[in-house]
């Protein structure tokens, strides 16, 4: 969803304006944000009866369209990518992996998923992607970044931890080099109005464990407000953030 300015007000619908909204209770907002929010509410209801119809059947993704999605997502361009040293946690087909090294952008692009052995792989990438736990130590070192997309965002449901997230990023730094970046999205906060208790959960979660990871000098954690999805049949809002950890030494 593309979030645009309002000529007339300044900034109206900045991330950090939609974010202080999302986090008010419904009768707080303001009345253009309510209008913005309705209109995505008509839109999404529009798209969950499209869902819906069972003749409805998804596409697979071109390797463009996945690394434009991974590239919006990690909030990282062509130029920062060129000749980096790069590792997916989760990379399912390896679609983001593959463009980079089809394209040259870098060679030196590597994905890691649970499920790689069940996935075709062409032969010219299967020194690049390889199936592995990556809550375990990896077997390269020396990334500049390490990147995830709806794989390690997963870490916290509720009250539970899915994975061991702490021993993920330990093992992330031991893996970067001075400088690199860990990126993780999404990170999900749920909207005041809409509560969804478990995400909330799961969002304070995430703010206990980077209040915890920022406690180490040698690294720099911060997150970066991305956008509002609206989702479901009950019209869930949720605003989404990249978390990124820098290793500063």
């Amino acid at each position: 969803m593309n979030i645009k300015t309002d000529k007339k007000r300044k900034n109206i619908f900045s991330v950090d304006f939609l974010q202080k909204q999302i986090r008010l209770p419904k009768k707080s907002w303001d009345k253009d944000f309510r209008r913005f929010i309705e209109k995505k509410f008509e839109e999404n209801q529009i798209k969950e009866k499209h869902y819906r119809k069972k003749s409805y059947i998804k596409k697979k993704a071109p390797l463009l369209k996945g690394f434009n999605r991974y590239t919006k997502e990690l909030n990282l361009n062509e130029h920062q990518l060129r000749n980096k040293k790069i590792l997916d946690l989760g990379c399912g087909d390896g679609s983001f992996i593959k463009y980079l090294i089809d394209k040259k952008i870098t060679a030196n692009a590597y994905g890691i998923d649970i499920r790689a052995d069940k996935i075709f792989i062409e032969k010219k990438f299967r020194k690049n992607i390889f199936q592995g736990n990556f809550e375990k130590t990896f077997k390269f070192s020396g990334f500049d970044y390490m990147v995830s997309v709806n794989a390690v965002s997963l870490a916290f449901w509720a009250d539970m931890e899915i994975m061991n997230i702490k021993n993920i990023i330990k093992n992330c730094l031991k893996s970067l080099k001075r400088g690199g970046e860990i990126r993780i999205c999404p990170i999900q906060e749920p909207a005041k109005a809409t509560p969804l208790k478990g995400l909330g959960k799961s969002f304070k979660k995430w703010q206990k464990l980077i209040k915890d990871i920022s406690k180490n000098e040698k690294t720099a954690c911060f997150f970066i407000p991305q956008k509002i999805r609206i989702v479901g049949r009950e019209n869930n809002i949720i605003f989404e953030s990249l978390l990124i950890i820098k290793k500063i030494k």
